[in-house]
């Protein structure tokens, strides 16, 4: 087309004005977009802003605006090269964000990586090479943006990735871009990247970041209402809460009264055995120490059962309810404690006491232990008062499970004198007695007791007559399996100063995080050279190149257990000391008959006892065992 002089002066004008418009937009839009992606930390806004940046650059360097920079002409094809790489490494990692390719696979990620490294190294290069040779290779890079706007959201659909709406823009201002160039460039090479070009990809990268910055922004806006309603179902819930804690200790505070004489009562019965045990203790020992202050422990603790029997007097009312508190425990290590407390009551007597604890039971369960062990101790202690030179049995078993819950019944039985005809319903109500008892010191509340608290566990205490003379008295209870990893301790802290670990190497076998970190701590506060595995695996890796003195395993770990890892230490270092630390009783499997641990002990043991048994299995001056 020919101009005229003014022709060209107003078209000039006209063009100079709408570029300069579109570079302060652009420019207004880049610092506003890198602002906002900062503030809300919404990176992919950055990274489009960037790219549109020095695309804009170099398309001005292309366009000749040097022109107003004569310093910087010799330098044109150096700075193309530069804002072309930079416009490239922003752009290819802008795609990497948007269209997810981190979840392609570590192949396709690579494969993308390497060509986009390659792609920004091809356009920098063409900065320092002959402009003429490295045209078409420029040319390949640059258009070559345009077909790959397009694959990479059709491969990440056909690898079943979901994307946002937003992946399918640049693919579609791409299609719009292309049918305009072939519109305008009929019979030319539709691929030949040329000046016009980048006027038309300014525009489609501006479109881009303004719907990246939309994208943002809604995004920021879904953010916050999500918060604000997760605040106020929180604060709901919370509100919700405190209307049923006030409710609660309202219903507590009216029936204070009430429970202060039911507390007298219960506490007055449960002093009684600990008193008992007391003088029973000392009278054994009485000729051996000093009779005179032996004497004097004596009579005050009769004192104190005599002060005991003036509070029940004074507490006689019925049986107020308690709130029972749920908490994660060892059930095994809680049956021991009750086989030994159940063993002194037989004892008084000359009773024999048998434990029958099945295989079946779970190793952890939520209960309230407090109250259960009120329960279990005073039917023993019942069952202990009315049997002379006799035997009392207590049974555990799991009769049923459902999911994660078992039905576990409990029985004590014992062939004492049993219970006479008519009095089943009446002594199981606060201070009543068999007629048959008479001579028999107690109260008439541990029955009372044990059917109130089995009321609060969702139970009751059936009772039957025993085949050989005596009583049978049982209860189930439904009861959650818990896990080692909610528990906050795995040992009973008994305050030892005196032992010192003296070098010794100890390796700690356990899958489960939680009492492997607490065992480790444990020990190594005594001086012992700790080394943690988390399975047995590891355990025999660590065992070919550490020097280990014992090794302290669980019972129960996925794929081997702690059998198959005495096994495999049997046959590598026969003389290593190993011990067992399990949440249930050593349970040895059919290949492993002839196998045995060094010591075992149930979780949670005192501090006093892990560390005894370690003296005794692994004495220091025996540490040093050959590998």
């Amino acid at each position: 087309m020919l101009w005229d002089e003014i022709g060209v002066v107003h078209n000039v004008a006209s063009s100079g004005l709408a570029e300069g418009a579109l570079l302060g937009a652009i420019l207004l839009l880049v610092g506003m977009g890198l602002v906002i992606s900062i503030i809300t930390q919404f990176y992919l806004l950055s990274l489009s802003c960037l790219a549109l940046f020095f695309y804009s650059l170099m398309s001005l360097v292309v366009a000749g605006y040097l022109l107003y920079l004569p310093s910087l002409l010799p330098w044109t094809s150096e700075l193309i090269g530069l804002l072309s790489a930079a416009f490239a490494v922003f752009f290819y990692a802008y795609c990497y964000s948007l269209f997810q390719v981190r979840f392609w696979g570590s192949w396709m990620s690579l494969v993308f990586c390497v060509y986009a490294f390659i792609g920004s190294i091809g356009l920098l290069a063409g900065a320092f090479v002959d402009p003429v040779s490295s045209s078409g290779l420029y040319s390949f890079f640059m258009i070559g943006h345009y077909p790959l706007v397009m694959a990479l959201p059709l491969f990440a659909f056909y690898r079943g990735i979901k994307l946002g709406k937003l992946a399918w823009l640049p693919g579609g201002l791409v299609l719009v871009q292309i049918g305009w160039w072939s519109w305008q460039q009929t019979g030319e090479s539709l691929w030949h990247y040329s000046a016009e070009h980048p006027r038309e990809s300014v525009f489609a990268l501006s479109v881009v970041v303004i719907s990246t910055l939309i994208f943002g922004i809604v995004r920021s806006l879904q953010q916050k209402r999500d918060a604000l309603a997760e605040v106020s179902f929180l604060q709901r819930v919370e509100s919700e809460r405190l209307e049923k804690q006030v409710d609660l200790r309202t219903r507590q505070l009216r029936e204070a009264l009430h429970a202060r004489s039911t507390l007298l009562a219960r506490v007055s019965h449960d002093l009684r055995s600990p008193l008992n045990r007391i003088i029973s203790n000392v009278r054994q020992v009485k000729a051996q120490l000093i009779p005179e202050y032996l004497n004097k422990i004596e009579r005050i603790a009769l004192q104190q059962i005599e002060f005991i029997d003036d509070l029940l007097e004074f507490s006689k009312t019925e049986l107020s309810q308690i709130e029972l508190s749920l908490a994660p425990g060892y059930l095994f290590g809680f049956l021991r404690e009750i086989e030994d407390e159940g063993g002194y009551l037989a004892s008084r007597q000359r009773n024999r006491l048998n434990c029958s604890f099945a295989e079946g039971l779970p190793r952890l369960v939520n209960a309230d232990f407090r109250q259960l062990r009120r329960v279990l101790i005073n039917l023993l202690n019942n069952a202990a008062k009315f049997t002379k030179e006799g035997s009392i049995d207590l049974n555990v078993e799991t009769i049923g499970s459902q999911g994660r819950e078992f039905c576990i019944q409990f029985s004590v039985v014992d062939n004492g004198i049993g219970l006479p005809e008519g009095a089943s319903d009446r002594i199981l109500m606060p201070f009543q007695r068999g007629s048959n008892v008479e001579s028999v010191e107690g109260v008439g509340l541990g029955l009372s007791i044990v059917k109130n608290l089995l009321a609060q566990m969702g139970s009751h205490l059936k009772f039957e007559k025993n085949e050989e003379g005596g009583c049978k008295f049982s209860f189930v209870l439904w009861l959650n399996d818990a896990s080692e990893e909610e528990m906050d301790s795995v040992f009973v802290e008994s305050h030892v100063d005196t032992t010192d670990g003296g070098g010794r190497s100890l390796m700690i076998v356990d899958d489960v995080a939680l009492p492997r970190m607490f065992l480790g701590d444990l020990f190594s506060g005594y001086g012992f050279e700790v080394t943690l595995a988390a399975n047995v695996e590891e355990a025999i890796a660590g065992l070919r190149d550490t020097q280990v003195d014992l090794i302290i395993t669980d019972q129960f770990m996925p794929s081997a257990d702690g059998w198959d890892l005495l096994r495999e230490v049997r046959r590598l270092r026969p003389k290593l000391p190993v011990l067992l630390y399990s949440a249930s009783p050593a349970r040895s499997r059919p290949d492993m008959q002839d196998l045995s641990f060094d010591a075992v002990l149930l979780k949670p043991s005192s501090t006093e006892d892990l560390l005894s048994c370690i003296d005794q299995v692994c004495p220091i001056h025996s540490s040093l065992i050959s590998p």
